[in-house]
């Protein structure tokens, strides 16, 4: 009887048959990380959105003290850079009330960022951990750029540079942003 008439495998094709089923199985999960770092970082991207959104609907709702914005921004990354706990303060625009509720909007949008307003079994949950909120006055009292900063680990590149997080230069960063123009809301 011929050996190849047998109907049986030999152990080499066994052996190339389980390294093709490998390869397989590996690139499978390669594709499946790949996959899920995708969704992570769309998660992510969507989140920062939804923050930067918040904070442009405040600003507009709010538009006596719009100019308290920027100060205020200023003075919690100033802050940071001291580790104070200072609280925040602007009396520069708009009436009281209004510069109340300027200084109430960065304060729940500083801590919605860093994560103390989620909790999850008693302990915070940070939005994006790591992002930092910024305020940029572009126009004098017509223009503002509202930016949420965070580290990522699929891509990014330098944070930019009026709104970088106090850490590692080494680190890759994505950013979401928006401006207002109350020059053509005026319109």
């Amino acid at each position: 009887m011929n050996r190849r008439s047998a109907g049986g495998f030999t152990l080499i094709e066994l052996l190339v048959a389980l390294l093709i089923f490998s390869v397989a199985i590996i690139g499978y999960a390669a594709l499946n990380n790949r996959l899920a770092l995708s969704q992570w970082s769309q998660q992510q991207r969507s989140l920062a959105q939804q923050a930067v959104q918040m904070m442009v609907e405040r600003v507009k709702a709010n538009p006596a003290a719009r100019g308290c914005y920027p100060l205020l921004a200023e003075q919690r990354s100033a802050s940071e850079r001291l580790s104070s706990a200072e609280p925040l303060d602007c009396q520069a625009f708009g009436t009281r009330s209004s510069q109340a509720v300027a200084v109430t909007d960065m304060t729940d949008w500083l801590q919605l960022l860093a994560g103390r307003r989620q909790k999850i079994a008693g302990q915070p949950v940070a939005l994006l951990p790591g992002a930092v909120g910024c305020i940029a006055e572009l126009a004098v009292e017509r223009r503002y750029q509202i930016s949420v900063v965070w580290p990522t680990i699929n891509g990014g590149g330098a944070a930019p540079g009026d709104c970088a997080p106090a850490g590692d230069d080494s680190q890759r960063y994505l950013s979401e942003s928006a401006v207002i123009d109350f020059a053509e809301l005026a319109q």
